[in-house]
């Protein structure tokens, strides 16, 4: 049996395969009815516990749908560690059960003591498979049937594979990653915001999470050219004060911009050196990233309890921070009542002694959301057909999935695109001062089809974002960055020689230049918003605002 396997350093992914043997129906021993019973099975491969070398709490969630053989196939893409991924699929597959009583919903869980490792889970996996297939008492069932895969040296998610994103070569997969792809969102928020000119630096102190800050950096720089913005890149350990400062040095010299990627602590770091060169004004924004707020990825905040806390939070005023994922989602009574199932589910059955904080929440709604979906689909085709035959029936199933919503799944309302990927929303946020915390004003919403996101403001959002304001900064100044476009070599400015005439001419051309720079900054407080063929594919040019060119 073929199966699709991808390694991938630090990210874990799961390939759920729907494969239809001989479909028979089953009839219930305990009732009379006439109705047609299908039984379906979910088989996940994988290890309980945790592996000591990939931390499964970078782990990415996908799900897919592929039939590489004359098969019916299902491919999903989960977190590695069963003590993670079996709760979401229990309650995955609870929920289908509620839904369609009629039928038979089974979970089977495939381990080997000796493959808790990348290396050994991809050595042995056709081995365990093929054990179970070739053992199976009941070959009637529509099998869901779960491997990993895991590569040392290459970090990205299947999403970014280019042979499994071609619907040519792989017309059944779909993908419910719940993280969308920095380098995307990066290039949309920066064209939106006018933002042509930035600075982009990793912090190499991040520890074991390096990987994950490692990948989202380098997908970003390599993006940002073909996006049009011009940019330096840097690398460094943030631990070394002079490097920092050096660093600050050269941002100054180039843009207003910083993009900064790293866990808070080296944050912290950036904004206390920033504070000492008087770059924490207003006039400079640091933009950093997280797949989302969580104790895996650090909180951004100022409180560490430290004797400069005070200093911190007045710059974190200058912070801007962009998570991947819409973080209120999974703050709904729905999700928030499964991860507390997650969490009893994976202490009680599975010994896992972590605090349920440290669940990977976005990911293991995907993992319920996968299972979600394919019953879903299994069931109307079920409908639509009154059963299910031989044959190749898995791009059936994926194209009743793709370029739709689903808005009454338990885990939310989610959205597929005409390529079978989830769309996505992420969020950025601005620190309120006045609450101690970063706020989200504004959303942006992936557009299916495209690399656009349409950015919003929030409903809730006060006018005061930014140091009191309601406009971000530029990312060049208006009167430059050494602010001598405003103050020599312009016409209008005259210099008094003593005469009345002087002086009053003199004092026109003050009132001028007053009455210029009072309208500009004005019109700065709406510079950020674009028109709306500036959105469509093809049609984006270089837009002149207010006689700058961005």
């Amino acid at each position: 049996m073929h199966l699709f396997i991808i390694c991938h350093a630090l990210l874990w992914q799961w390939f759920f395969t729907v494969k239809v043997t001989g479909v028979a129906t089953e009839k219930p021993t305990s009732t009379n009815t006439d109705q047609s019973v299908l039984h379906i099975e979910f088989v996940t491969t994988g290890f309980f516990g945790f592996n000591s070398h990939e931390p499964v709490s970078l782990g990415y969630n996908a799900t897919a749908i592929t039939t590489g053989l004359p098969r019916l196939r299902a491919l999903y893409h989960q977190v590695i560690s069963l003590t993670y991924n079996a709760p979401a699929i229990i309650t995955g597959v609870q929920r289908l059960r509620d839904l369609y009583p009629q039928h038979w919903w089974t979970s089977t869980f495939l381990t080997d003591p000796h493959s808790r490792t990348c290396p050994l889970m991809l050595a042995n996996v056709y081995f365990m498979l093929s054990q179970w297939y070739y053992s199976r008492e009941n070959t009637g069932r529509l099998s869901i049937i779960v491997t990993p895969g895991s590569k040392k040296g290459a970090f990205h998610s299947s999403a970014s594979e280019p042979a499994i994103r071609n619907r040519q070569l792989s017309p059944t997969w779909l993908s419910t990653t719940p993280f969308a792809s920095p380098n995307v969102v990066f290039c949309s928020l920066l064209n939106n915001l006018n933002w042509r000119t930035v600075v982009a630096s990793l912090d190499t102190d991040s520890d074991a999470h390096i990987a994950y800050y490692t990948y989202a950096f380098n997908r970003v720089v390599g993006k940002l050219t073909e996006c049009s913005v011009k940019f330096s890149a840097s690398s460094l350990a943030y631990s070394d004060g002079l490097l920092v400062s050096k660093l600050l040095g050269e941002f100054h010299q180039k843009t207003r911009v910083f993009l900064y990627f790293g866990l808070p602590s080296g944050l912290r770091i950036l904004l206390i050196a920033a504070v000492a060169r008087n770059m924490t004004n207003g006039d400079y924004v640091y933009l950093a990233v997280v797949p989302w707020s969580s104790s895996s990825f650090g909180y951004f905040t100022w409180q560490s309890y430290q004797d400069d806390d005070e200093k911190v939070k007045e710059a974190y005023r200058s912070v801007l921070l962009l998570s991947l994922v819409d973080e209120t989602q999974y703050g709904s009574p729905s999700i928030r009542n499964l991860a507390q199932k997650w969490a009893n589910i994976s202490q009680c059955e599975y010994n896992n002694t972590e605090p349920p904080n440290y669940l990977p929440i976005p990911l293991m709604t995907a993992t319920q959301t996968a299972v979600e979906m394919a019953g879903i689909a299994a069931m109307e085709a079920l409908a639509r057909s009154t059963g299910l035959s031989n044959g190749d029936n898995g791009q059936m199933l994926a194209d009743s999935i793709r370029n739709r919503t689903y808005p009454n799944l338990q885990t939310g309302l989610w959205r597929m695109s005409g390529g079978g990927e989830m769309l996505h929303i992420v969020q950025l946020a601005s620190f309120d001062w006045q609450e101690g915390q970063l706020k989200v004003f504004m959303k942006g919403t992936e557009i299916d089809c495209t690399d656009i996101y349409i950015w919003e403001r929030t409903s809730t959002t006060s006018e005061s974002i930014w140091h009191g304001g309601s406009a971000l900064p530029p990312a060049l100044p208006l009167c430059g960055l050494d602010g001598d476009a405003c103050s020599s070599g312009r016409p209008w400015v005259v210099l008094a020689t003593g005469s009345s005439s002087a002086v009053l001419v003199t004092l026109a051309g003050t009132i001028s230049l007053f009455v210029q720079m009072t309208i500009i900054r004005q019109r700065r407080r709406l510079w950020w918003i674009l028109e709306l063929q500036s959105f469509i594919p093809g049609t984006a040019k270089e837009i002149s605002i207010y006689g700058f060119q961005y």
